[in-house]
């Protein structure tokens, strides 16, 4: 659920049956996994129900979270050798986490336009699928 709202917030669709065939792929993965049957799901309804739970029971800041989340925005930096990548993953995670959640991982408010930011998704998967 969260890669299809994720390619949903970046401006991408996805049809109907394609969410329902994503969502049963994982399905059978989680059975070869060993996964609970009650914690698989075949259905949008129900994947959205249950990361409602899950995000209810989990879902806190902790420091041990923010810290987490500072060092892999300091390694991406560090990766890509950009002053910009930071501001462009604060801006990610603000648009695929939401507030509430980059909040709970003391992500910093970015510099980064909405607009810009969803322009940017939007050409950059444009591109990737002429290319692809």
């Amino acid at each position: 659920l969260i890669v299809l709202r994720g390619l949903r917030k970046m401006g991408l669709s996805v049809d109907e049956s394609a969410e329902e065939a994503y969502l049963m792929h994982w399905h059978y993965i989680g059975q070869l996994l060993g996964i609970k049957p009650d914690l698989l799901v075949t259905s949008i309804k129900e994947a959205v129900a249950l990361d409602k739970a899950i995000a209810e029971r989990q879902f806190r800041a902790s420091e041990s979270g923010q810290e987490l989340t500072k060092s892999l925005m300091n390694c991406y930096a560090e990766m890509t050798g950009s002053q910009l990548a930071p501001q462009f993953f604060q801006a990610q995670a603000h648009l695929l986490l939401g507030e509430q959640y980059a909040q709970m991982l003391a992500i910093p408010t970015p510099n980064i336009p909405l607009s810009v930011l969803q322009a940017f998704n939007v050409t950059t998967s444009f591109l990737s699928n002429m290319y692809a």
